[in-house]
């Protein structure tokens, strides 16, 4: 099929705005943290931050080989909310009736895991003290028996605190996956 010039120009035109206007699915973001890259998903994908790391991480357990020079650690973020206790705890909610409601088993141990870099704006006992007590609310209502286990737990809930954001994440049996850290997985 032949074009003239002009609808060859049209068509080009058209296909750049489209590639304008399409987010990727994956994309880094600049937060000028020294040592941190931060990946933000399209919020449309079902893609799970944290069955991909989990992938990441068991792939490299199996090779022994890390493939990578640049990343030491992998963390999974699921929610991402502003840095103010109310917000962390209603997404927080959310994500916990999810995961007891796909749970095979009527009890589960768990550890909340808290990380704090370029912040001082909440108080870490505060909010460990404040996601421990909707645990257990949570678990209360799903009809879960839940206890705690630091060492080998078999839910994890992340909390990563950075400047002004908090990221959550659910993370089954982190100890397996040497808390995504890469070296650990390579040994």
């Amino acid at each position: 099929q032949t074009h003239n010039s002009e609808d060859l120009s049209e068509l080009i035109t058209k296909e750049v705005l489209n590639l304008k206007e399409t987010e990727a699915v994956l994309k880094a973001v600049d937060d000028n943290g020294k040592g941190l890259i931060f990946l933000k998903l399209k919020k449309t994908t079902s893609i799970d931050p944290v069955y991909v790391a989990t992938l990441l991480i068991r792939g490299l357990q199996q090779s022994k080989k890390a493939t990578t020079t640049c990343c030491l650690r992998f963390v999974p973020l699921q929610m991402v909310c502003a840095a103010n206790k109310q917000d962390i705890i209603a997404f927080l909610k959310e994500m916990l009736y999810g995961y007891f409601k796909d749970l095979k088993q009527s009890s589960c141990t768990y550890a909340i895991q808290f990380k704090r870099r370029n912040t001082e704006s909440l108080h870490r006992d505060e909010i460990i003290n404040s996601v421990g007590n909707t645990l257990e609310q949570v678990a209360h209502k799903c009809k879960i028996e839940i206890t705690a286990n630091l060492k080998q737990p078999g839910m994890t809930i992340l909390i990563e605190m950075y400047k002004s954001v908090v990221g959550l994440s659910l993370v089954k049996d982190i100890a397996q996956l040497g808390k995504f850290n890469v070296r650990t997985a390579v040994a």
